[in-house]
């Protein structure tokens, strides 16, 4: 076997390994995850020392994931970066799904630190720091050259008024499986992109 070919599998180990964590973790909180399980979930012996092949410790599998999670989003955010931006409906609705996704990708790593973020603080502030503030930073940014000035609009507030409606309406999903009014995410979109035209500028 080469090189190359076993550092796809050692990867795609480390993949399994980390993704059977979050699930666990979100699932039945940190410590109550044993490492057997771990390496059971994600497809190995447990107890079996798969795991510390990759990692030295359970919370190096947190650090690894939310690591991940970075690197997923900012990978994301450079491809919607690429749109024209003329600030049409299409290109509001293209990044209104962009942030559903990334919303959507955030469930079990958010669960995992509302429960366990006392105990990991750098992990929590950092996630914050690095992902939630420059997404609501990019959305304000977004509102304050797409809204018309001197109508009194506030960019900031409306950018967590829009995030905010999303994750709200993603939470009710996971919580209850279910959205207020049965009311369909195209739904929200479409409404939400009907919002933002409404305080829009003038199109150039």
């Amino acid at each position: 076997m080469d090189d190359s070919s076993q550092q796809s599998m050692t990867l795609s180990s480390r993949e399994r390994l980390v993704g059977a964590a979050m699930r666990l973790f979100a699932e039945q909180g940190f410590q109550r995850t044993t490492v057997g399980e771990i390496e059971g979930a994600a497809g190995f012996t447990p107890r079996g020392g798969s795991l510390y092949k990759h990692f030295p410790d359970k919370e190096s599998i947190l650090e690894a994931a939310v690591q991940r999670h970075v690197d997923r989003v900012r990978t994301l955010r450079k491809a919607t970066d690429l749109l024209p931006l003329g600030h049409t409906d299409a290109d509001l609705t293209l990044l209104l799904r962009s942030l559903l996704v990334e919303l959507g990708d955030e469930r079990e790593i958010t669960a995992v630190l509302e429960k366990e973020g006392p105990s990991f603080p750098e992990l929590r502030d950092r996630f914050y720091r690095d992902l939630v503030e420059p997404g609501y930073r990019e959305a304000a940014a977004l509102a304050r050259r797409t809204t018309a000035t001197g109508d009194g609009w506030d960019a900031d507030a409306l950018a967590v008024v829009v995030i905010g409606a999303l994750v709200n309406l993603l939470r009710n999903q996971w919580t209850f499986g279910a959205t207020p009014l049965d009311v369909s995410v195209e739904r929200v979109v479409r409404t939400v992109v009907q919002l933002l035209a409404s305080v829009r500028g003038p199109r150039r």
